[in-house]
């Protein structure tokens, strides 16, 4: 995951509660993200994400 996220600009996800249904998302999956509008919007991976990667040694 941190590998694509190096590689790409934005990060959505979604966010459950653990379960025996692993891998399979289920409607009560919450999509995490910036709200904008009343909607989760994609999380910016800018110069910032980098710089902090950096920082860690990463």
């Amino acid at each position: 995951m941190l590998d694509q996220m190096k590689q790409g600009s934005t990060l959505l996800f979604r966010q459950e509660l653990p379960s025996g249904n692993i891998g399979i998302p289920r409607v009560t999956a919450n999509m995490v993200g910036e709200v904008s509008n009343g909607k989760s919007q994609p999380i910016a991976l800018d110069q910032s994400f980098h710089t902090a990667l950096a920082a860690c040694g990463i």
